[in-house]
Formats: C-alpha cells, sequence, structure tokens
C-alpha cells in the first residue's frame, strides 16, 4: 500500500470517528443561523418619553441648570449622588452666560467659531424616528436607546448635535451616555459604542 493511500484512509477513519462522537463539523456548525430576530418596534409612547427626557436634559445642560441635568443622569454619568453632581458640574462648568457677538472687523469671516458662536440659541429637538435601540457599550453602558438632539447656536446656521444613550434606571428614563455627534441616527450605534 502506497504512503498516500494509507494516510487517506487514517484520515477517513479519524473522520468517521470523531463524526461517531458527536464531533461533526458541518456547515450549519460553522454558519449558524441568526438567533435574534430584528428588534421589535419601538412603541409611540416609548418613543414621545425617550424624546421628552432627551430634550429636557439637553435644554437643562444648556442654560447650565445642574439639578435638572444631574437628576436627568444614571447614577454611572452621574458618577455619585445627585448633590455630588451638581457640585462637581457648577464647579467645573459654570453656567453659560448669554453673549452678545463680538463686532467683526471688516474683511473676510473667520473660519474657525468663537465661544460666542457657539453659545446655545434656542430649544434642543429629539426626532422619535431617529431614536434607535443600542446594545450595552463600554465603560458599563447597559442596553438603551440612543436619541439624536439637536439645537440652534448663535451663529447663524449653526447647529450642534449630540447623541444620548437613554437608560431605565429605577422605573424612569434617564441619560447615560452624552457624546458629541456630527452625522445622523446611522452612525449613533457607533459613536455610543465608542466605534
Amino acid at each position: 500500500m502506497t504512503v498516500y493511500k494509507q494516510t487517506a484512509r487514517t484520515l477517513t477513519l479519524v473522520a468517521a470517528l470523531l463524526s461517531a462522537a458527536g464531533c461533526a463539523s458541518t456547515a450549519a456548525d460553522t454558519n449558524p443561523a441568526p438567533t435574534s430576530a430584528a428588534p421589535a418596534p419601538i412603541p409611540a409612547s416609548t418613543l414621545a418619553a425617550l424624546s421628552a427626557v432627551a430634550q429636557n436634559y439637553q435644554d437643562a445642560v444648556n442654560r447650565g441648570d445642574w439639578q435638572t441635568s444631574c437628576s436627568l443622569s444614571s447614577a454611572l454619568l452621574r458618577g455619585g449622588t445627585v448633590a455630588d453632581c451638581v457640585t462637581t458640574s457648577t464647579t467645573r462648568t459654570p453656567a453659560p452666560t448669554p453673549t452678545s457677538a463680538p463686532a467683526v472687523p471688516s474683511g473676510p469671516t473667520p473660519v474657525i467659531p468663537t465661544l460666542a458662536d457657539m453659545t446655545p440659541a434656542g430649544p434642543a429637538t429629539a426626532a422619535t424616528g431617529d431614536i434607535i435601540q443600542v446594545p450595552a457599550g463600554p465603560g458599563a453602558h447597559p442596553v438603551g436607546y440612543g436619541v439624536y438632539v439637536t439645537f440652534p447656536l448663535s451663529k447663524p446656521g449653526r447647529t450642534d448635535r449630540w447623541a444620548l444613550r437613554v437608560v431605565e434606571e429605577g422605573g424612569t428614563w434617564v441619560i447615560d451616555q452624552r457624546e458629541d455627534y456630527i452625522t445622523r441616527a446611522a452612525q449613533m450605534r457607533r459613536v455610543l459604542l465608542g466605534q
């Protein structure tokens, strides 16, 4: 018997023994069928609640209302009690004050926005059509919903955008993560997962 025939017989015997022992590998083993179906649609009442908490939180942050923004934050985002969060936020980030835009000298418009250009100039909005379900994320962020929030800035035509992770904590919706965000909801999952 040639070496090739002997090797072929040995491999056939090994395969038969592995198959009999339950170690068979099939295409179904290497390419399992998906185990989870597409996420169920988010109920309209949940969409409205998520949108409202996101808007209230962002508006509170924009006006420097740390008591409200901290009370609408998860324990993870607060990093302690509501009182600790208020103290930390107040000392770290003083409440914004409305400023008048400085006079722009004649000539070309500056390309880099100034602080006055970046002052929130209106209420936040969160379109319910942009709300998505997001899996658990980095830093112990639980499963929740991604809400895309925008608000106008003092410089005409400028808008600020944020991706917020909203989770249920203690029977109420709270903000668990806040990420600066430029694009639309199709990219929100990546932003909230730190990708």
